[in-house]
């Protein structure tokens, strides 16, 4: 069902966005924090995982194919919105989990879940001159969005146990999606990363699935991006330990910034001092960013961490110092 809100009449948009950037990386990784601290400003627009489950409507971005040569997706119908989102001609279903309490189905019914507000706000903004479209999920896309589209690209990366915990806390499995298993994909992989995804089978621990995904999504990501400079690697934790720095990448990405922008990143990483998050709650920014990494290593046994660690590091270390990441 669509929200109340996405109902009211709203012209067109003819204006092209001055510039565009697409916040990407494996679910989990940051990728909603840094979205929304970049599209603070009034100039900006701001989009929410238009490519997942519940996406612009028309298109199963979950498996839409790649050309395993160009990286442009093959459905036309997929091409056709993603052209569409550009003058935001395109609609998000609501995303309503029926089993919330009263006053949160309520508002979303009103308003919108997360994709569908984020994207009826940008129409409102006609004044925008800038899109941000954060989606974990179409990491697949990036290169395509990069190349043919024009987008700048920030890839998150976050330490594949903090984000395992992560998983685990809200209940997520861990498993190979088919798309890391397609052509597109298995191009750009090492001898070792195919090794790894032809031994997985039926009886393969959830984490260790998961630890093989978080290699074969980053290694897809870094090979199909790292050459480019229109594109930036970014660790959570960097950003945790100085999240002044979300001010040098919308400069560096030409993004408007202000002191609101500055004030919202304050008020979002140094709450209370407040590490773990409410019970049942997927997702929380107002805590202190410094200490949850600390807190989501220590969450996981010794034995999945070193395997985890073990099978990520020829990927985790374009991103990491050996140090840090077996600290």
């Amino acid at each position: 069902m669509r929200s109340l809100l996405s109902f009211l009449p709203l012209p067109a948009r003819t204006k092209p966005f001055e510039n565009r950037v697409f916040v990407t990386g494996v679910a989990r990784s940051g990728t909603t924090f840094l979205g929304w601290a970049l599209s603070r400003d009034w100039r900006t627009a701001y989009i929410h995982e238009p490519f997942s489950n519940v996406g612009i409507e028309g298109v199963d971005w979950q498996h839409v194919e790649l050309d395993p040569e160009t990286l442009v997706p093959q459905d036309p119908s997929a091409r056709a919105a993603i052209e569409k989102l550009l003058r935001l001609q395109v609609r998000q279903p609501n995303n309503i989990n029926w089993n919330e309490r009263f006053p949160l189905v309520a508002m979303k019914c009103i308003l919108g879940s997360r994709g569908p507000f984020s994207l009826t706000m940008a129409k409102w903004n006609r004044n925008a001159d800038y899109l941000i479209v954060k989606d974990p999920d179409a990491f697949c896309f990036a290169s395509y969005l990069q190349k043919e589209l024009g987008f700048k690209v920030i890839v998150t990366v976050r330490h594949p146990v903090a984000i395992w915990s992560s998983y685990k806390r809200i209940g997520w499995p861990g498993f190979i999606a088919d798309r890391l298993r397609s052509a597109a994909f298995v191009k750009h992989y090492e001898d070792d990363d195919i090794a790894l995804l032809e031994s997985v089978n039926s009886s393969t621990p959830e984490h260790i699935q998961y630890a093989i995904s978080w290699r074969l999504g980053y290694r897809y990501l870094h090979a199909t991006l790292a050459s480019n400079t229109s594109a930036k690697f970014i660790t959570t934790e960097e950003l945790s330990s100085d999240p002044d720095q979300i001010a040098t990448i919308a400069k560096e990405m030409q993004i408007p910034w202000s002191v609101k922008s500055d004030e919202w990143v304050k008020q979002n990483t140094t709450a209370s001092g407040r590490v773990h998050p409410p019970a049942n709650q997927v997702q929380d920014l107002r805590r202190d960013s410094s200490k949850i990494f600390e807190s989501s290593i220590k969450s996981i046994t010794e034995q999945h961490r070193n395997e985890i660690q073990e099978i990520t590091w020829p990927v985790a270390s374009l991103f990491y110092s050996k140090t840090h990441f077996f600290d």
